[in-house]
């Protein structure tokens, strides 16, 4: 049965009426905005993160690289030793001119990996450095915030 005499929330018979409530909707908005600089900041250290991965994820394609390179370096040289030099003179120079091509390809991949790297680490620091301020401010709001 419904009784329809009762209104709520109107005066001391609302079961509601002796509970505490924050009367200042700023707080709400400081704790909003705490959360949103404490995201922005857990945001920055995976993208940190990431960085520091793909660094090392590129030097260890480098590093495969050369090895590689110099593997397949090593099976030409090998195979030119056994071949006849008056029989097999084109194929000798072929096989020679293959190893001067992987020496410059070698060298292209020092640059390209030095300037890939060097890149990521300038992206790190300007991560780095937006993190360290972000990190500040999210202490500084939560020193306010517990005054």
């Amino acid at each position: 049965m419904i009784n329809k005499n009762r209104t709520f929330g109107s005066g001391r018979d609302d079961p509601d009426y002796n509970k505490q409530v924050d009367p200042s909707p700023e707080f709400d908005a400081e704790r909003m905005l705490s959360g949103l600089e404490d995201i922005k900041v857990t945001s920055l250290r995976e993208a940190i993160d990431d960085i520091k991965a793909m660094v090392t994820e590129r030097e260890e394609l480098s590093a495969d690289l050369f090895n590689d390179l110099e593997k397949m370096k090593t099976d030409m040289s090998n195979l030119i030793f056994q071949m006849n030099p008056e029989t097999d003179k084109l194929e000798i120079l072929n096989l020679k001119k293959r190893m001067f091509d992987f020496d410059e390809l070698k060298t292209q991949e020092k640059l390209n990996n030095f300037r890939d790297i060097a890149l990521l680490k300038r992206e790190l620091r300007e991560r780095e450095k937006e993190y360290r301020e972000r990190e500040s401010r999210a202490d500084v709001l939560d020193e306010l915030l517990n005054k």
